[in-house]
């Protein structure tokens, strides 16, 4: 998702509420619930490159302190379940 695309999606809402991150996925909310819920405590600009792990059948990404030839910049949203 591209920020101007989140920005379209957001603006239909009251900016005075609040935001919550839902997750399903069982390797995150683990075997015994059916939701986790999570509160945005940051966001901020990274830099990182990423690369198609085609063993394990996934994108693994590494955080670059400064731009580099194949690093991009994304934006990075920081969650946290207590909240």
């Amino acid at each position: 998702m591209k920020v101007k695309d989140l920005i379209e999606k957001l603006e239909k809402f009251d900016p005075e509420l609040e935001v919550l991150i839902a997750n399903e996925d069982d390797e995150i909310i683990g075997l015994n619930n059916m939701v986790r819920f999570f509160d945005v405590s940051h966001v901020s600009s990274v830099h990182g490159e990423t690369r198609r792990n085609d063993v394990e059948r996934n994108v693994e990404f590494t955080f670059v302190g400064m731009p580099t030839k194949h690093s991009r910049e994304f934006i990075f949203i920081d969650v946290v379940s207590q909240f």
